[in-house]
């Protein structure tokens, strides 16, 4: 009789130290990525608990687990980290934009904001700019991270000098250096590290921001655009990481010298036509290339030279005209001719990242772009932008990763390892 009470005893004792050591999920045979290294490990375990990683493992045996995922050796990657996100695609901007976020409600809010990212693979991303009332709580859910929900940064509003316009709901105006100055020291008192300075924001302030913020151990984020300052003087002011690679054609065309010699160019593709944003942009890679290809290429020595970061939108650039694998708005103005030609200006406006990642090689430093994937709403899907398009349409340099071309990485489970990645 003592024996069986024991054995009861004991098997019950077992049962729960089991139960408690029983991980969530576990996933076998992954092929993981692991992205200090560059380098692929086969038929890895990953081990989950509390919606956080545990470990990941190469050991043969069973672990406890209420589900088990046969990853059938596709790849595991690390999460994505998204640089540039706007929460107004999200919530809403101009007339649609709330006024603030209800305290009621800021779980609402931040699901409906991370149901945007992390069902993609986005653990991690940066806010570039948003109305201020929405700052305080979403200092709370960067300061409060959860396994649940993306973890996020922000910048604040994006900075611009004072205009006559009504400057847009996630624009923050100061109206001197010295407010300029003042606005970055507040931010920094409410716990912010990153800046932006968008390309409203004329020189006297900008200077002053910049000077603040790198006084203060911050980093500043330019949108350096539209010939108001050019990218070789704002690196000459310290400025080291930009956003959107785009925007490379307005620190080369200067459309007080080149304006007029650009809209017959344009004129002799698009008679009469109202051509779009990405038209136009893509035109004026075209007419760089034709035109002065060694000052483009002056401008990109310079920038590789100093290890400069850049975002993309790339994907901004190639919807329109069917070159990726989802599109929220194609071009209807344009003829079937003109569509062609904005493929093959597409594929000339790729080439500024490509020539831009060698040369910084080339300079002993190491080329950063930024991943910035588009948070497109209606579809429900964000990616990397290069994740985006057909492969005939660009030619990003591959990296090599034990012995295997790789374009880009994916996501948990999409591709096999050890194959092309497209």
């Amino acid at each position: 009789m003592r024996i069986a009470i024991f054995l009861f005893c004991l098997f019950t004792v077992l049962q729960s130290y089991a139960q408690d050591n029983q991980y969530d999920v576990v996933i076998q045979h992954a092929t993981v990525f692991e992205s200090k290294t560059g380098t692929l490990w086969p038929n890895q375990t990953i081990l989950i608990r509390s919606g956080k990683i545990e470990a990941v493992t190469g050991r043969r045996r069973l672990y406890p687990a209420r589900q088990y995922i046969d990853a059938q050796g596709k790849l595991a990657t690390p999460g994505f980290i998204d640089t540039h996100i706007h929460p107004t695609d999200v919530f809403g901007d101009y007339v649609a934009a709330p006024l603030y976020l209800p305290a009621d409600s800021l779980d609402h809010y931040r699901k409906k904001l991370s149901d945007q990212y992390l069902p993609n693979g986005v653990t991690m991303a940066m806010m570039m700019g948003h109305p201020e009332n929405w700052l305080d709580p979403i200092l709370q859910w960067s300061t409060h991270p959860s396994p649940y929900y993306t973890d996020l940064y922000t910048t604040g509003g994006a900075l611009i000098s004072k205009e006559s316009r009504k400057p847009y709901v996630g624009h923050i105006t100061v109206e001197s250096p010295e407010a300029a100055r003042q606005k970055v020291l507040d931010y920094y008192n409410k716990g912010i590290r990153h800046i932006k300075l968008y390309w409203r924001l004329r020189r006297p302030e900008f200077e002053a921001a910049l000077k603040t913020a790198d006084s203060l151990g911050m980093k500043a984020y330019g949108h350096i655009d539209q010939n108001i300052m050019y990218m070789d003087t704002t690196l000459e002011k310290g400025l080291k990481n930009y956003e959107h690679i785009l925007t490379l054609d307005n620190s080369v065309l200067h459309f007080q010298q080149d304006g007029p010699a650009f809209g017959a160019f344009m004129q002799q593709y698009y008679p009469g036509i109202p051509v779009g944003f990405t038209t136009v942009r893509l035109e004026m890679f075209r007419f760089i290339h034709d035109h002065k290809p060694a000052a483009m290429d002056s401008l990109i020595d310079l920038l590789a030279s100093h290890g400069v970061s850049f975002s993309t939108t790339i994907h901004l650039m190639a919807e329109q005209f069917g070159l990726t694998y989802f599109t929220n708005t194609k071009d209807t103005v344009l003829s079937d001719v003109q569509i062609t030609r904005c493929r093959d200006n597409f594929k000339i406006f790729m080439d500024m990242p490509v020539k831009w990642s060698i040369r910084a090689f080339h300079c002993g430093s190491v080329p950063i772009v930024r991943m910035e994937g588009r948070s497109f709403c209606r579809s429900k899907c964000c990616c990397s932008n290069t994740d985006l398009l057909y492969p005939k349409y660009y030619r990003f340099p591959p990296s090599t990763v034990q012995g295997h071309w790789v374009w880009r990485v994916s996501m948990v489970y999409s591709k096999k390892a050890g194959k092309r990645i497209y």
